[in-house]
Parts: structure tokens; C-alpha cells; sequence
């Protein structure tokens, strides 16, 4: 009997053991789940904060951005609004100069005697060559009359590739403007569609004469094929022909006045 009692006793103990280890055990398992929770939220926090930086980092480069665009667009502005002044200034400038040469003319082809040429001989043959359009002129309409060099220039014809002695070209300024305009408006640079030895064009400033060069290579680079180039007068500037459309560009003081007209 006492040994029976013993066992039951021990089974009992046993029993007891075994349900306080089960306690135990389950107060540790929850202990590790809220401290991996724990764990989770603190690394959601971290994030949070992470992604709450880099959200503030973002704005901050995006105001930056923003920033940094609206000073380019000032700049570009400022940048084009200065290039037009300076544009429009050397325009105005290059309108001065060639007012001055309102009065003068560039004659080209006139014969040339270069041991012997006096300047009453010079500015009676200019005299005599410009009264053949029609307009009389004497020599002493001119203000001044002298040649450009005292050396026979080779020019050679793109076309034939032949190559020919010119004379160097005479500057003629006359005392009235309205007889300079007359004469240029009748005396005839071609004959039967071809340019004659003696020819006459009103004298342009290195900026309109450079003017002129551009607006040829713009047009022979698009395949355009040009008649003639003439400066009309300070209010018209240079007027071009067109061959192909026949057209007729006026009051042109620079390349962005031609292309404007052209393009229209």
C-alpha cells in the first residue's frame, strides 16, 4: 500500500513539475513574439523616418530644380533680349556709316592709264561714261574722284575659269544726293543679259558689303538663285531679286530681315 501511495504521489509531483514547465514555456514564447514586434515596428519607424527624409530630400531638389529652371529661362532672356540690343546697335551703327556714303558710287572697268591718268582726265571720263545713260553729269558735280589702288587686278570668271587684267575701280562722291540717286537709277550695269565693261553701283560699308556675301551663300546653300543685289537708299536698304519666283525683297538691314521675307 505504501508503495502504491508513493507513485501516486510521484505522478502527482510529476504532473506538477510538467505544468509549471508548460508556464514557463509559453510565457517565453510570447515574451520572443513582442520582442520581434517590437523589432518590426522599431525597423517600420526607422523607415518611416527614412522615407520621411527622403520624401523632405526630394522637395528640397525639386525646389532647386524649379529654382534653377526659372534663373536659366531669366538668363535665356536676358541673354536674347541682349543679343537683339546688340543686333539693333550695330544695325543703327552701320545705317550711320552708310549715310555718309549716301553720296558716293563705286564705277568698275573704267580704262586706266597708270603712268599718265590726271584727276582732270579721271573724273572728265567718269563724266562722260555716266552721261551715256541718259543723265548729263560734269565733272565738277563731283566732290571728290580718285581711283582705289594703282595696280591692275586678275579676276578670274567662275564659270569659263579665264582670267582677266580689271582696273582698279575709281570712288566718286557727288554734291547732291538726288542726282547720285538719279543716276543710278538709269544707268544700266547689263546689256542683253550681260554685265558691261564699265559699271556703276552705289559705294556700301564693309558691313552691308559682307551682308550681301551672306545673303549670296544662304541662297546658292538652298539652291536659290538670285538676279541681283542693289542698295536702293537709307530707308529701303538692299533690295533683292528673286529669279525663280520673280520676287522682290525690300528693306533689308539685316540677314534676319531677308530670311523673314524669304521664308515668308
Amino acid at each position: 500500500m505504501a508503495f502504491v501511495n508513493k507513485k501516486k504521489n510521484n505522478t502527482k509531483s510529476l504532473r506538477s513539475n510538467n505544468s509549471g514547465d508548460d508556464g514557463n514555456s509559453d510565457q517565453a514564447v510570447t515574451s520572443v513574439e513582442v520582442s520581434d514586434v517590437s523589432k518590426v515596428l522599431a525597423s517600420l519607424s526607422t523607415q518611416i523616418d527614412q522615407l520621411k527624409t527622403k520624401s523632405s530630400f526630394e522637395e528640397s531638389v525639386k525646389s532647386i530644380l524649379q529654382t534653377l529652371t526659372a534663373q536659366v529661362k531669366f538668363l535665356s532672356d536676358t541673354s536674347n533680349a541682349t543679343a537683339n540690343s546688340i543686333d539693333r546697335v550695330e544695325t543703327d551703327l552701320a545705317k550711320t556709316e552708310q549715310y555718309a556714303r549716301r553720296n558716293t558710287v563705286i564705277v568698275t572697268g573704267l580704262e586706266y592709264k597708270p603712268q599718265s591718268e590726271t584727276y582732270e582726265e579721271l573724273s572728265l571720263n567718269v563724266a562722260n561714261e555716266i552721261s551715256k545713260c541718259g543723265v548729263t553729269v560734269k565733272r565738277d558735280e563731283f566732290a571728290a574722284c580718285h581711283r582705289n589702288g594703282n595696280r591692275l587686278r586678275k579676276v578670274t570668271n567662275p564659270k569659263s575659269g579665264k582670267t582677266t587684267s580689271s582696273p582698279p575701280s575709281v570712288t566718286v562722291k557727288f554734291y547732291n544726293s538726288n542726282k547720285k540717286d538719279l543716276v543710278l537709277a538709269k544707268y544700266r550695269n547689263y546689256e542683253n543679259g550681260k554685265p558691261k565693261k564699265v559699271r556703276i553701283a552705289q559705294s556700301l560699308s564693309s558691313y552691308y558689303l559682307g551682308l550681301k556675301a551672306q545673303i549670296a551663300t544662304f541662297c546658292k546653300d538652298r539652291d536659290v538663285t538670285i538676279r541681283w543685289i542693289h542698295w536702293r537708299s537709307q530707308t529701303s536698304g538692299l533690295c533683292i531679286k528673286i529669279a525663280d519666283s520673280d520676287r522682290l525683297i525690300t528693306k533689308v538691314f539685316c540677314m534676319g530681315d531677308f530670311t523673314a521675307q524669304l521664308l515668308a
